[in-house]
């Protein structure tokens, strides 16, 4: 009668049984590990009491392959019965045209279009400072003037998942 939800990008997610001494790692391999769409961040609600912090919430970030000493601490904590673990969707932004290194990048927690460009290494010598953003909902198109935020003459605008970020060339 002892369980523990696990949900998200998890290959098979549903309720687990909580065995003796089920930690968080236990939760997530019994669930077959995450998924490629994970973005490595995995929360956990706690439905009764709260973690040794105090909190109802303990959200882990994974960094890579070897996990760090503090992430195998996260993975080692005991669930409780009525534990919801969720593993996080990877959301990620487009950045196109005129920039040092065009892509795909993961979108993180509050990033703008002036951290973007910077992660893409700036502007190419041709690139616009006039930048279309596209977002995929009803929001539709929004140029930004990158030079006038650079400036703080204008808001960094906050990406949002999916946006198409387009540099256009320079006119000669």
């Amino acid at each position: 009668s002892q369980f523990v939800w696990v949900r998200g990008e998890v290959h098979h997610p549903g309720r687990k049984p909580l065995r003796e001494g089920t930690r968080l790692i236990d939760g997530l391999l019994d669930a077959g590990g995450l998924t490629a769409q994970a973005s490595g961040e995995v929360a956990v609600e706690r439905q009764s009491g709260t973690f040794s912090h105090g909190s109802r919430s303990l959200v882990v970030r994974l960094g890579g392959r070897e996990p760090s000493p503090e992430e195998l601490e996260h993975l080692s904590r005991y669930l409780r019965s009525g534990d919801v673990v969720v593993a996080v969707t990877q959301h990620w932004v487009t950045l196109s045209g005129e920039v040092r290194r065009p892509g795909r990048y993961p979108l993180e927690d509050g990033m703008t279009l002036g951290r973007l460009v910077d992660s893409a290494g700036g502007l190419t010598p041709f690139g616009n400072d006039r930048i279309t953003v596209r977002h995929p909902d009803a929001r539709g198109e929004v140029e930004v003037d990158l030079g006038a935020v650079r400036a703080g003459k204008a808001v960094d605008p906050v990406l949002s998942p999916g946006d198409h970020v387009m540099v256009k060339a320079k006119l000669l």
